[in-house]
């Protein structure tokens, strides 16, 4: 499961970074602010998403539909 969705993680960061970098191109070394916005909007995505579907999975595998979700007994 931590392959998984690591690599889920590591498909969105590669990818979206190369996108961007084919659609803008390579910006002159003054201009790095709009590769920063991008950059750290996609290390805080591809952390968050795998995280939560993983979450996800793992609740749904461990915990019968029946019974609640309940973080303090």
């Amino acid at each position: 499961m931590l392959l998984y969705y690591g690599g889920i993680g590591a498909a969105i960061m590669i990818g979206v970074n190369l996108l961007v970098l084919l659609v803008t191109g390579i910006p002159d070394a003054e201009d790095f602010a709009m590769g920063e916005i991008v950059g750290y909007t996609m290390i805080v995505a591809a952390l968050a998403i795998p995280i939560y579907l993983g979450v996800r999975e793992y609740r749904d595998k461990r915990y019968s539909p029946d019974l609640p979700l309940v973080f303090f007994s």
